[in-house]
């Protein structure tokens, strides 16, 4: 398996917030890709890139009625928009 395809394997298993940051870095180096795949953790902590799995489930609870918005329960669909 050469560099790239290693890369591109890499990048394809990723989860979607990481694949989603990490598809640019195709064609660069694995040790490249690998500080990039740190970075956006670090992002995804501090709370700067959010993390698809956490906004699903966040959706998933408000539009069963498990989460609350100013103390009352949310019983309308809700949206989310992500920009970055």
């Amino acid at each position: 398996m050469n560099k790239s395809k290693i890369v591109e394997a890499f990048i394809q298993t990723q989860d979607e917030t990481y694949y989603q940051h990490l598809l640019p870095a195709l064609g660069k180096l694995f040790i490249e890709v690998l500080k990039m795949g740190e970075m956006i953790e670090e992002e995804i902590k501090t709370g700067r890139i959010v993390s698809f799995a956490t906004l699903k489930a966040t959706t998933q609870a408000i539009q069963k009625g498990s989460g609350s918005v100013g103390g009352k329960k949310n019983e309308k669909d809700a949206s989310a928009i992500v920009v970055g």
